[in-house]
């Protein structure tokens, strides 16, 4: 068990940024722009956000046609050119936002996480049929069907597959297109219609050259193609809290509903491993892009928005030195929030024993448990997990040839 002794109170002091609509990977330097005064003009702030080097870059980027999802360009992106529907709505969002300070404070506490120890993990289901090679990131369980997510590329395939008894047989399927590496599938049901959350917008915000997803959608599963443009979505996921402070340079992102589906729990890391995460009114996170649809205008509503802020739950955060003594491996997989306000996280790299960690909502006190099977081995990566009944599944992937994925579960009583 990991125990780590840090100075409690930690907080990172306040930083002027340039509120681009791409927040830059350095947030070190102090960088200023021209305020809006009755004394400088729209050509004048215009010109000044021109002037400004991030700005640059990225104009520069779009006259040549390169997208920011391309891997050679520096990709802290969470809003961009692209989430605009025309020059105009660009540069109103960065005049309307030319300052952005960071005053989160962060939980440095020692984690407590006791070892619950091993438990077997049962067979739950396989897969017959699917049509795309690469290994199960996620799986949804219902009554009928799983449906599975699986990354190519920058797209993510959809699958819907047939529960017929132990084996979960393939029907159809929607391609995806840039909703990028994402660990979320969250099903409910909403004004009698149903729904998934699911991760969108991948960029490759780091140098493994995953391009993780950066935003988070709502979608209707119907077999064909939907680009992320298309999805209502929620963007500019950095600004996760009701402050309006940027929490900083985000790499990934990931979400989960709670046990009821009345809460959406939304989670980041930042490329100095911090974590943040909060809790928002699954139902006023729903009318809010119902708003945005009925518009006709932007599909995408940023963390930014008041609306947001107003379904705004509870948020926490805490450092990577917490963050790493909590999960094991270093390794994050999986998440699944229940209506308790606990955590659950599973870990596991290929190679590695799969293992999941809960942990209370604004604590560091965690129970970890490792999965115990004969069939795991050198090969075996652990996924996405879904909370259901009284027990945790858990997506297991075989690194073989071909590469094969099943689903396990373990008993909730096992932490």
């Amino acid at each position: 068990m990991l125990s780590l002794r840090l100075i409690v109170g930690t907080v990172i002091s306040n930083v002027s940024l340039v509120a681009h609509a791409e927040e830059t990977t350095s947030t070190s330097s102090s960088l200023t722009v021209t305020p809006d005064t009755d004394t400088v003009t729209r050509d004048q702030e215009k010109q000044n956000l021109l002037n400004d080097s991030d700005n640059k870059r990225i104009l520069a980027n779009e006259a040549e046609g390169i997208d920011d999802n391309d891997a050679s360009i520096e990709a802290p992106t969470v809003v961009s050119r692209d989430d605009f529907n025309n020059d105009n709505e660009y540069y109103s969002y960065l005049r309307t936002h030319p300052y952005v300070k960071a005053t989160d404070a962060i939980s440095t506490r020692s984690a407590d996480v006791a070892m619950a120890g091993a438990t077997t993990a049962a067979k739950e289901y396989a897969f017959e049929g699917l049509q795309r090679t690469t290994v199960i990131q996620k799986a949804y369980i219902g009554s009928t069907y799983i449906y599975v997510t699986q990354l190519t590329g920058q797209d993510l395939y959809l699958s819907r597959c047939r529960i017929e008894g132990d084996v979960a047989v393939y029907q159809d399927e929607m391609k995806l297109t840039d909703f990028g590496h994402s660990q979320t599938l969250e099903e409910f049901k909403y004004n009698d219609e149903y729904y998934f959350w699911i991760g969108c917008k991948g960029v490759e915000t780091t140098s493994s050259g995953i391009p993780w997803s950066t935003q988070v959608a709502r979608i209707q599963y119907s077999p064909g193609e939907l680009k992320y443009t298309d999805a209502p979505r929620f963007s500019s996921i950095n600004y996760l809290n009701n402050t309006g402070a940027s929490n900083g340079s985000m790499t990934r992102s990931d979400s989960a509903l709670s046990s009821t589906t009345n809460r959406l729990f939304i989670w980041t890391k930042n490329g100095d491993g911090t974590a943040h995460y909060a809790s928002y009114d699954a139902t006023q996170m729903n009318q809010i892009l119902d708003e945005a649809v009925s518009s006709g205008g932007n599909l995408y509503v940023p963390f930014t928005d008041s609306r947001v802020h107003d379904a705004y739950i509870a948020g926490h955060s805490m450092t990577s030195s917490v963050l790493t003594s909590l999960i094991s491996y270093d390794s994050i997989q999986g998440f699944e929030y229940n209506d308790a306000d606990a955590i659950y996280i599973s870990s596991g790299q290929e190679g590695d024993t799969p293992a999941m960690v809960k942990f209370a909502w604004n604590t560091t006190s965690g129970s970890k448990v490792t999965l115990n099977n004969s069939e795991f081995g050198s090969t075996t990566e652990t996924e996405g997990m879904q909370l259901k009944g009284d027990d945790v599944h858990l997506v297991v992937d075989f690194h073989d040839s071909p590469n094969v994925s099943m689903i396990y579960s373990v008993p909730k009583s096992a932490f």
